[in-house]
């Protein structure tokens, strides 16, 4: 059974993973920034409260970054 994919940003299809490796690979930790890194939330923005929890999460380390493993394209 594979793990379901969990979206963040339905109208660009930009998945948590995507958003995630945004931050880690870049460092960034701002909405502006985030959204810029991974595409998430440039349309109609109803992810934004989903996407500023996890930047929250990720601040206060119940979300830690691993690790980036090389991509494979």
């Amino acid at each position: 059974m594979s793990t379901p994919t969990i979206y963040h940003c339905y109208c660009t299809g930009v998945t948590q993973k995507r958003v995630l490796r945004a931050m880690a690979e870049q460092g960034v930790r701002e909405l502006d920034d985030v959204r810029r890194a991974s595409g998430a939330c440039t349309a109609c923005q109803s992810c934004r409260c989903e996407l500023e929890a996890l930047l929250a999460a990720v601040a206060e380390g119940s979300i830690t970054l691993g690790p980036v493993k090389p991509s494979s394209s």
